[in-house]
């Protein structure tokens, strides 16, 4: 498998749904959505084209993860994701044509495809201390793997944390050794609280 196949296997069909349905669209927020698949592919050719490596993380590394248990949309797990997130170094390369750049209300730098999708970039020093999945690495597509992604998600800084990591948890269960990591006090508590959630489940079931 090349990454043209691997992106297309895990991404395509969820980026194509995501641009269908984005569940921002109230009167209270900026309706985003993610590029579509070619740009995002044009876009990882254009990092490391300029030598900018990368990793892709947040929800779409757990789409990744949860690969096919997502496609169950029945099961009522399927959320759109606004944009895209990229963990890159050491820094941006020069924005490809026909893309805009722009700052969110938070200040956080985004670009804008020429089809109105947006990417966000978190830039850091020692990209190659992350941990990526095995499969994604071998392709040259890096993604975050299970363990790292899970414990990110431990932060729940908005409800959609929350709902990857029970998609997450009920799919696969909490990583092994997961203890052992270097938590933060609010991480802790919340993966307490999934270990309730998830014995409350069990409970149910029997």
């Amino acid at each position: 498998m090349n990454r043209h196949l691997f992106l297309e296997k895990y991404f395509a069909d969820y980026i194509a749904l995501c641009r269908r349905r984005n569940p921002y669209s109230n009167h209270d927020q900026m309706v985003t959505i993610p590029p579509c698949f070619d740009e995002v592919e044009a876009l990882l050719m254009h990092f490391s084209k300029h030598g900018v490596k990368f990793v892709i993380g947040d929800t779409l590394a757990v789409i990744k993860h949860l690969h096919p248990y997502y496609r169950d949309m029945r099961a009522g797990i399927f959320r759109p994701i606004s944009k895209i997130l990229l963990v890159i170094s050491p820094k941006l390369p020069p924005i490809p044509e026909s893309w805009e750049e722009v700052l969110d209300e938070l200040g956080n730098l985004l670009w804008i495809s020429p089809s109105r999708g947006y990417v966000q970039f978190q830039e850091v020093n020692n990209i190659d201390s992350i941990s990526l999945d095995e499969e994604s690495a071998t392709v040259h597509c890096p993604v975050m793997d299970f363990k790292t992604v899970f414990v990110e998600k431990l932060k729940v800084k908005k409800h959609r944390d929350l709902l990857d990591l029970l998609s997450l948890a009920d799919s696969m269960g909490i990583p092994e050794n997961l203890e052992t990591e270097l938590l933060n006090e609010d991480q802790r508590k919340n993966l307490n609280r999934l270990k309730q959630w998830l014995k409350r489940r069990l409970a149910k079931e029997k």
